[in-house]
């Protein structure tokens, strides 16, 4: 135990503190996982802009997949952390698959299959990846031109 609250505190002291902003985006979410949300680009846009235009860094209690793309690069002392992680937690007990990929240890954190983007596992690349059956087509954001996102309207 005293081992293991060693290494929560060296944990701690390896990440740096600095100023930020929260978006909270409440919304409805179907039981069906292919259903849009209402104002599905919108909220994809937003997300987008703020993890990869301006460099957000994801909330490490959430599961959306596409917020840990790349997430491990953004802080400075990652390499510091993995080598602690690595000293106090060798055989990987405290480790699992998602944060082995989330820490970028092992390749995965985006899955590509239909309607991915819209449970957030990616970030639409073609139709498929939103819902075209329900009018949702992959489209560039509308004032983040390099977002992608699923977006109601006619397929052109």
């Amino acid at each position: 135990m005293e081992s293991l609250c060693a290494t929560l505190q060296l944990l701690v002291h390896t990440w740096e503190t600095q100023n930020a902003v929260d978006f909270d985006i409440t919304y409805y979410r179907s039981k069906d996982p292919l259903t849009p949300r209402l104002f599905e680009d919108i909220i994809e846009e937003i997300e987008q802009i703020g993890l990869f235009k301006y460099g957000g860094l994801p909330h490490w209690g959430k599961n959306r997949n596409l917020g840990f793309v790349g997430a491990i690069r953004k802080y400075k002392k990652a390499g510091k952390f993995l080598k602690v992680k690595e000293e106090y937690d060798s055989r990987g007990l405290f480790s699992s698959e998602w944060t082995n990929q989330v820490l970028g240890l092992k390749e995965g954190v985006t899955i590509l299959k239909d309607g991915c983007a819209l449970e957030g596992l990616c970030i639409c690349s073609q139709d498929t990846h939103c819902a075209p059956k329900n009018s949702y087509f992959c489209r560039p954001g509308r004032i983040y031109k390099d977002a992608r996102v699923c977006r109601r309207g006619v397929n052109t």
